[in-house]
């Protein structure tokens, strides 16, 4: 077909009134006639092919641009350092709580407020910093008495220690030492009462000098046992017969492991379910934050598992702390 005609046939077709017969073919040549036989053999279609291997290239017929399969790469051999991702190139520090001095949740620290000029606590730091301990108790007086109790000595040891004036003598870091002494121990007043080391011993001879059972230990039937335990923190406070001290009640049960009570010999060698001692220990006996106590009774004669349960309560402040111990009693 020659150009003149191909534009015509364009035009026409165009319009929508093409003859029969008249087919457009572009960037084309003639088609092969029909070899007359009636069947018509279609050509080798070269418009695309398979993808035989992993990253092979195919190219459509004419002047269309080259299609490229992307595959997945193989896994490079063992040993090979790969370059830096875009996450460890990253040089953004990491995300830092925006609520409290510590980690989210801690429960250490409060969550953060508004300052004001006139807070108690801003004002009688700046009271101790000039020295004026008679305007740090006027400062703290609208808090509560046991946070100005700990919080006046806290602050005066602390601008003194700052300022120097409690780093000339040993004598000067003991009454320093005095007033935190007596912070800790208004805090301590309101901290949770604590029973450690305790286990089953076979002798004691004082705090923390005692010879532990190995663990698992099997007791014969109405043998001696003792407990030893530790008791902290501990405050004194006035005492019923006159002085300061701590006052303690300690109170012991036994039980087998269906929960039965074991009968247990008392002080007037009477049976009874419970054990309770009440002790009073002077302060002019030493500074005592931790003290040890001693159970002793005779176990159970009938083999089996049994329990001690352990309570101590501080008398001056009420707290109460509790351990249970779990022992074997073996045949004979």
């Amino acid at each position: 077909m020659t150009a003149s005609r191909q534009v015509l046939c364009v035009l026409l077709g165009a319009m929508g009134v093409a003859p029969s017969g008249c087919a457009l073919h572009f960037n084309m040549t003639d088609p092969v006639p029909d070899p007359g036989d009636g069947i018509r053999v279609p050509k080798e279609s070269k418009f695309a092919s398979l993808v035989k291997d992993p990253g092979e290239t195919v190219s459509l017929a004419g002047p269309m641009p080259t299609l490229v399969v992307a595959t997945n790469p193989a896994p490079p051999p063992p040993g090979t350092i790969l370059p830096p991702t875009n996450e460890m190139m990253s040089t953004s520090p990491p995300a830092v709580p925006t609520e409290g001095g510590g980690s989210a949740g801690d429960g250490i620290w409060p969550k953060p407020r508004p300052v004001q000029a006139n807070e108690p606590f801003l004002v009688a730091a700046r009271a101790a910093w000039d020295g004026r301990p008679d305007r740090v108790a006027d400062a703290l007086r609208p808090l509560d008495k046991p946070t100005q109790d700990a919080l006046r000595p806290l602050l005066l040891a602390g601008a003194a220690l700052a300022m120097g004036q409690s780093a000339s003598t040993p004598q000067d870091f003991s009454f320093s030492a005095a007033q935190l002494h007596a912070a800790l121990a208004v805090v301590e007043r309101r901290a949770e009462l604590r029973i450690e080391n305790a286990r089953f011993v076979a002798e004691v001879r004082g705090f923390r000098r005692f010879d532990p059972l190995p663990d698992g230990f099997v007791f014969q039937p109405g043998q001696s046992l003792r407990i030893y335990a530790e008791i902290t923190p501990l405050v004194a406070d006035r005492l019923h017969g006159g002085g300061t001290g701590i006052s303690l009640s300690y109170v012991m049960r036994v039980k087998d492991e269906r929960g039965k009570a074991f009968m247990l010999i008392d002080k007037k060698g009477q049976e009874t379910p419970v054990l309770v001692v009440t002790e009073e220990t002077d302060a002019s006996r030493g500074p005592m934050a931790e003290k040890h106590f001693v159970w002793e009774f005779t176990g159970p004669r009938v083999p089996g598992l049994y329990s001690a349960e352990i309570e101590i309560r501080d008398l001056h402040t009420g707290r109460v702390a509790k351990k249970r111990l779990v022992f074997r009693v073996g045949g004979t």
